[in-house]
């Protein structure tokens, strides 16, 4: 079903490389066989797993590609001047927190303004222009509902990511180990409730969620369960990842084929893998999936997105390089339309923090739909 382009003749070739994969590679995990899923390289640059224009999104090809791997990358999703201006908001975010001591050439006057996984203190949800620029980005959006099959979708409002370099970091051969972050895969989403098999009274329902508190934009991300269909995730990567060093996210090609059956016999529960909270699970460092991530390396400006099933994670940084992100997913708008209480709350909530981040008079058409605000 691969059109004979001299580009999916090598996606072609690298999906016999993989079926020689599974047969050489084959481990079992209680009752349910894991197998290895190699994810091809881009023609164009080896350095770089294949990837996708955003003008092929939707496409046959694309979407076979997203359904064999649970991920899909289409690069050029922000030009490389909306990559460096985010990133220049990102430390002007820190600069503003902590005037008296930040130094945009000195890393280590950073750490005030960084926590775990290098994202921004003491926030839950960042309004800023940047981040919404990029929210309303009809490249992003094209993406989006290419993958969902959607045309009416709205965006998440989350944080970004900033890693910093752990090598060399100031020309003098410094290293600060103590910056990296650990390696971990996860599912954002609890495995049970996503298959609707923990019920009851007081369990939290998305159609409780209640914007006045920032922690909500958080857990609606997490918040999925079946009946809403497909679920994504992705994140942004403003700049190169080319190398394991640089750190990136990690993901167990193949994995959401295989959710189902991961829960249904029981293998969520073994070994030394845990809920961290009601929202997440986190594999143990023993479990047999761990073997099987792969790492991504990422164009600057590409957009990585993933059905939210797929075991994913990310890798500590060991290079020279600040690793800079922006992690985002859109749902289907359906789902808030159906429930006019949460829908409605949100909508004032993200347009009072519009208002008050002065984006408003840039918003477009197409940023009050992604925005949800037709429905306040």
């Amino acid at each position: 079903f691969f059109s004979q382009n001299r580009k999916n003749r090598l996606f072609y070739r690298n999906l016999l490389f993989m079926s020689q994969s599974i047969q050489k590679k084959q481990i079992t995990s209680g009752d349910m066989p894991l197998q290895r899923l190699d994810a091809p390289i881009d023609d164009e640059d080896c350095r770089f797993m294949q990837s996708f224009h955003p003008n092929e999104a939707g496409t046959e090809d694309a979407m076979a590609f997203f359904d064999m791997y649970g991920f899909i990358i289409f690069r050029d999703a922000l030009s490389p001047q909306q990559c460096d201006d985010t990133i220049h908001d990102m430390l002007e975010f820190i600069r503003e927190k902590h005037p008296d001591t930040f130094q945009r050439k000195d890393p280590r006057t950073w750490s005030q303004g960084l926590q775990n996984f290098g994202m921004p203190r003491g926030t839950n949800c960042l309004f800023r222009p940047s981040l919404l620029r990029i929210r309303q980005e009809p490249v992003i959006h094209q993406c989006f509902a290419s993958v969902l099959q959607k045309e009416h979708i709205i965006v998440n409002h989350d944080r970004w990511l900033l890693q910093r370099a752990t090598k060399d970091i100031d020309g003098n051969g410094t290293n600060c180990a103590e910056w990296e972050t650990p390696r971990n895969i996860h599912l954002d989403l609890n495995p049970w409730e996503y298959m609707g098999e923990v019920k009851g009274k007081g369990r939290l329902q998305p159609s409780d969620l209640r914007y006045h508190k920032s922690r909500s934009f958080t857990t609606e991300n997490n918040l999925v369960n079946k009946s809403m269909g497909l679920s994504v995730q992705g994140i942004l990567s403003l700049g190169d990842i080319t190398d394991k060093s640089h750190g990136g996210t990690i993901v167990v090609p193949g994995f959401h084929k295989r959710f189902e059956e991961w829960v249904h016999t029981g293998l969520c529960q073994k070994g030394d893998t845990k809920c961290s909270d009601s929202l997440q699970y986190r594999f143990g460092d023993h479990d047999p999936v761990q073997s099987f991530a792969q790492h991504v390396t990422l164009r600057k400006g590409s957009l990585l997105i993933w059905d939210q099933r797929l075991a994913h994670g990310s890798t500590p940084n060991r290079s020279s390089m600040h690793r800079y992100a922006v992690p985002i997913r859109f749902f289907d708008a359906d789902l808030l339309r159906s429930q006019k209480i949460r829908a409605k709350d949100r909508a004032l909530v993200v347009r009072n923090n519009i208002i008050g981040c002065g984006f408003i008079d840039e918003v477009t058409d197409l940023g009050m739909d992604v925005f949800g605000l037709s429905f306040g």
